[in-house]
This record gives C-alpha cells, structure tokens and sequence, in this order.
C-alpha cells in the first residue's frame, strides 16, 4: 500500500520540480539577458546622439561605466576594422579590402558575436557625419560571459532548492502515506473482528479527516449493531418467555374455569342465593382471567369486538374486582367517576385489561400502603377518559418518555411487560394511552377513548381485527 501510495507522488513531485526548475531557469536567463542588451543599446543610442563629444578620455570612463569597450569604426576602411566584426555597411568600400560577412543584426540593432572564443554583445549605432573625426559608427562591446556565469550559477541554486523541495515533499508525502496505511490496516483489522463477532472493538481516529469521519462512521455503526444485537437478544428472550407464558396460561385457563363454575353454583346455593365468601372467589377468578388474556393476548392478539359501552360500568368493574387485593397490601383505592359520562368506543374486554395491567403496576410501585385513584371524565368534546393515580415515586422518565414516543421495546426491557401490552391494545381499540399529572404527586396513566356517536350508543356497530 505504501509503495503504490509513495511511487506515483513521488514521479509527479519529480517531474513538477524539473519543471519549474527549467521555467525558472528560463525566465532568470531571458530577464538578465534582456537588462544587459537593454543597457548596451541605450549606451550605444546615447553616443550617438551627438550629445556627447566621443573623446577618448570619455569613451574609456563611459566604458568602465557600463562594463564594455567602446569603438569608433570607419567603414569606409574595412582593413581597420576588427576582424570579428562583420562588414558594415558603406557606400564606398574599398578593392584591395578583405570580404567580410554580413551580419543581420537583431530588431534593436544589436549582434550576438564570438570574440576569441567567448560570447559578446555588440550593440552599433551610425554616427551623425562629423561627429567624431574619421568615424561613422559606433559599436559598444559587453562580454557575455560573466552574465552567462551568473545565468548559470542562478541554475544550480535553483536546482538545489528544487532538490529540496523534492525531499520536504517526499519526507511530508512518506509521514502522510505511512498515516493513510496505519489507518487502513487498522480499518481492516477493525473490521476482520467485527466479523469475528467482536462488538466492543473501538478505534481511534487517526489521519486525514476522511479516513477520520470513515473511522467515526465505523465506531458508531459497530455500537449501533451492538444495540441492535442486544435489543434482537432481548425480544427473542421476551418472546419465548411469552410463547411460554401463554402456554402455562392456556393450560391454567380450562381448571381455572372449572373451579369458577363450582364457585358459582356454590354461590348461588347459599342463604339468600348468595354466598360472600364465594362471590369473593369468583370475583378473584375473574381477575386472574383477566391477566391470563392479557398474556395470551401477547402470544396471539384476539379479534377485538368495538362498541359503544359505558366508561362508568367497566371502570367501576375494575375497581371492585382490585379493592380487595389492594386493601389486602394495605393501598387505599379511591374511585372518581363522573356523572352523566357519555358512552365510549372501545373492546370492554380489552379496556378492562389495560385497567388491570395499570392498576398491577401501580400496586407493584406501591408496594405496602399507598393510595391509588380510578377517574373518569370528560377528555374533550369527542373523546372521554379514564385515568389511574398513585402517590408512588412517580414513572421512571425512560418509561415516560417510551411511552409518549411509542418504543415498545423499551418498555418491555423496562420490565413494565404491562406496559407494553397496554399500549399495543390501547392502539388497536384506537385509543391512546398517555401520561398525565397526579393529583396524588405519583405517576398518572390516562387512557383516552374516542366518545360514540349518537347512533352508536346503543349496540355495536363494528368489529375490528
């Protein structure tokens, strides 16, 4: 990986650093170049101005000036011309003179010559007739050679600060491939354990800030699997505890009922038809049928019969099969029911068994002496309500807010299974199961039932599934 990653950086690294190199050496030369032609020119334009007398004494210091010899040329007499210069152009030439080759000079009138072996700069310039005795040019001659020197010398400095660039960016281009390689084989690593079946693997978040947020990504979505593989555990676990649950309960049901029957002919054989202690017994039975539905409504939800039933009857139902079992714990049970209620939509049978599981969890909260409230009422002009109050410790805000939220599965890992069971029925008679204030300081529950239409009120209209 580290090699696949370095090779390809290092060649651009490279090639990017030759090549700013040979520009930069380029535009170095071409303006050093450039300023020295500019200065032989504009030596040579101002001697011939006319200006300027070109006395010896002056051409000497004018040349130690700008690094150059000065030269008066005749062309009218080519053998007195050097013999590096090339013929200049003149109306009369003399025979017996040697051919000389014409140079093109460049477009500001200057040549490029080898002077014994060295490259120079000649910059000519005609003078104006009279100027200077016996001459009609002047020619200003620069070596090139020290400016060559330091076009070159500027070259290898450049190459070496490219040479260094190479190896800070290679060293920076090797610290972030190492990097990128840890984080990888750490990733794979990583993964080759959650694979594994590990869930408590973490990583630290190393390198550039993508493999970062790849990292983070990857810790979050091992927690979330983490999560969800103990939340998958936890409703397996419920699930056989309720498939078992409501096959103890169907086994029970049948003696239960059996003993229910002896206790009401039993109650009816009584003085006056009716036994006390035997009325008491059956009522006790019917509460635990109660709880032996709710569990197996939890295995197989029954049909649901929807009708229109009077909120009063099963809320105080509930309350007289609940009292002597909270009177036993020592729980003081209250009953608020108000008058003139209007009948509501519901499964009497399922709105029982949501009163029940309520009331078992306010009993359980309680433990010995307390105070519960059953109260019905009025909820707005299309629904009513039915509510149980405790002056317990009040519902743990996890459960609270699960229950507002809807999040079964956190109220069946709360180990309120009643809880659940009650929302998930409340839902079903469409009805809706909430919080609400105690007027006891405890916890609240409220079950609201949609009110039944006018032509509703007297027997069922629906069934639902």
């Amino acid at each position: 990986m580290r090699q696949r990653l370095l090779l390809p950086l290092t060649l651009v690294f490279v090639l990017a650093s030759l090549l700013g190199w040979w520009a930069a050496s380029e535009l170095v030369g071409r303006a050093l170049r450039l300023r020295q032609q500019a200065l032989v020119v504009a030596t040579a334009e101002q001697l011939a101005g006319g200006q300027l007398p070109l006395t010896p004494e002056l051409l000497t210091r004018l040349g130690a000036l700008v690094d150059a010899q000065i030269l008066l040329l005749d062309s009218r007499a080519p053998a007195s011309l050097p013999q590096w210069l090339p013929a200049l152009p003149s109306p009369a030439r003399a025979p017996e003179a040697p051919a000389r080759p014409m140079a093109t000079p460049h477009a500001d009138g200057t040549l490029n010559l080898r002077i014994n072996g060295a490259p120079h700069l000649v910059a000519l310039r005609p003078l104006p007739p009279g100027l200077a005795h016996g001459a009609d040019h002047v020619a200003v001659i620069n070596s090139l050679a020290d400016l060559e020197a330091a076009i070159y010398r500027a070259a290898q400095w450049l190459a070496l600060a490219a040479l260094v660039s190479i190896a800070l960016l290679l060293a920076v281009a090797t610290a972030l491939t190492d990097s990128i390689a840890r984080s990888l084989a750490q990733l794979s690593t990583m993964a080759r354990r959650i694979a594994d079946g590990n869930r408590s693997v973490r990583m630290r978040a190393l390198g550039p800030p993508e493999l970062r947020s790849l990292t983070c990504s990857l810790n979050e979505m091992v927690a979330r699997l983490d999560a969800y593989e103990r939340r998958a555990a936890e409703q397996a676990k419920l699930a056989g505890l309720g498939a078992m649950a409501a096959r103890v309960a169907h086994e029970v049901r049948n003696p239960l009922t059996a003993i229910k029957l002896q206790l009401q002919l039993r109650a009816e054989s009584g003085p006056g038809g009716q036994e006390p202690d035997a009325v008491d017994l059956v009522a006790e039975i019917r509460r635990l049928e109660l709880l032996l539905g709710g569990l197996l409504e939890q295995a197989r939800p029954r049909r649901l019969h929807i009708a229109a039933a009077d909120l009063n009857a099963v809320a105080g139902d509930v309350a007289r099969l609940f009292e002597p079992q909270l009177a036993h714990a020592g729980i003081t049970l209250a009953v608020d029911l108000a008058p003139t209620l209007p009948p509501a939509v519901m499964d009497v049978d399922g709105c029982k068994q949501i009163l029940t599981n309520l009331l078992v969890n306010a009993r359980d909260a309680l433990g010995r002496g307390g105070r519960v409230t059953i109260a019905t009422g009025p909820a707005h002009s299309a629904a009513v309500f039915v509510s149980i109050s405790d002056d317990g410790s009040g519902l743990p805000d996890a459960l609270a807010a699960a229950l507002i939220a809807g999040d079964r599965d956190t109220l069946g890992a709360g180990g309120r299974v009643g809880l659940r069971l009650s929302l998930e029925l409340a839902e079903r008679m469409g009805a809706r199961l909430a919080t609400c204030e105690s007027e006891l300081g405890g916890a609240c529950l409220r079950l609201r039932l949609p009110r039944a239409a006018p032509h509703h009120q007297e027997e069922a209209t629906w069934q639902a599934s």
